[in-house]
């Protein structure tokens, strides 16, 4: 319940802070699960790596977006 409540506030927030700058435009939130279904599929390395599927080349991204809210252009 409180990934709904987080969710519902950021929003909340995103919404005021374009409001306030005079932004218009739509906003649309994700709430995930407890990704028990997932756990034998993308979850699972062994699963990922059998599909010829690679995650590393983009975790530094994903990592750097994580710690300072920027995305590497190029």
């Amino acid at each position: 319940m409180a990934s709904y409540r987080s969710n519902f506030w950021g929003t909340c927030y995103l919404v005021a802070r374009m409001r306030q700058a005079g932004t218009r435009g739509g906003v649309v939130t994700i709430i995930g699960d407890v990704a028990d279904p997932y756990r034998n599929t993308h979850l699972n390395t062994e699963w990922v790596h059998a599909r010829g599927l690679d995650p590393a080349p983009y975790e530094a991204d994903i990592e750097l977006f994580a710690r300072t809210g920027d995305w590497p252009t190029g």
